[in-house]
């Protein structure tokens, strides 16, 4: 389904990130200091572990979503019971990631810090770059939905229902993408400001942690709806003709 297709994000890798980009690169060449560079250096390297296994964790969540949004049969415990588990392990894994950036800053002098974002400038170009492709490639998998699940609903139903469904996930996963446009795109943002606090770290993840369960909620509620828009048949039909998109 469609919003298969948006979860991808939701459990996929492409999640905002509260350090700057290959900050490793910039470490080492700006920071002189070897005890302080490779303490920094070896946070990273347990981030990225921990990513990694976060990553792992995500690949078989997404399965058993998939698994849960192909039947026509599953409930909302079932979905709600995916979602608490999922968070949970997140919140582990966001918990740890907030000590270790904390951490890594406090081992940068201001000056250091200053060179590491003006060096990090064409990376963060090439994000943005990226969000903007994401975005054009979504909109037009938006556009090519609305025409087949209207095409293969009877005509006894009504398909602008569907199409509410459709309409209401793209707009939860776009605000998304352009709250962390904006993340990038802000210069005084909690990105590239060196003493960020705690507090303002945990504010920021929070924030797009409720963007991230916004979208949840949006295909959960899409599931049932659209099954409610659909026979059985026609349920099959938009799910053979949209895992095609």
């Amino acid at each position: 389904m469609i919003w298969a297709l948006i979860f991808t994000l939701f459990f996929g890798e492409n999640e905002p990130v509260f350090i700057l980009p290959k900050l490793e690169k910039y470490v080492r060449q700006n920071i002189e200091d070897k005890s302080r560079k490779d303490r920094i250096l070896e946070l990273r390297k347990i981030s990225k572990k921990n990513r990694k296994k976060q990553n792992k964790y995500k690949s078989k969540t997404y399965k058993q979503f998939q698994k849960l949004n192909l039947s026509t049969t599953s409930t909302l415990e079932d979905f709600n019971a995916l979602m608490n588990a999922y968070s949970e392990k997140r919140d582990t894994f966001q918990n740890e990631e907030i000590k270790n950036i904390l951490e890594a800053k406090s081992l940068i002098s201001d000056k250091e810090w200053t060179q590491i974002v003006d060096a990090s400038y064409k990376d963060i170009r090439k994000q943005k770059k990226e969000i903007d492709k994401r975005l054009q490639k979504h909109t037009k998998h938006h556009i090519k939905t609305l025409a087949l699940i209207e095409s293969a609903i009877h005509p006894k139903y009504d398909s602008k229902k569907a199409d509410t469904v459709v309409n209401n996930i793209y707009s939860c996963y776009e605000k998304y993408v352009l709250e962390y446009h904006n993340l990038l795109e802000n210069q005084n943002s909690i990105l590239y400001r060196h003493n960020t606090t705690e507090r303002e770290l945990r504010q920021s993840i929070a924030h797009f942690n409720e963007l991230h369960d916004t979208i949840y909620l949006s295909i959960m509620k899409g599931h049932f709806d659209l099954l409610q828009t659909t026979t059985n048949r026609d349920w099959k039909k938009i799910l053979k003709r949209t895992n095609k998109l």
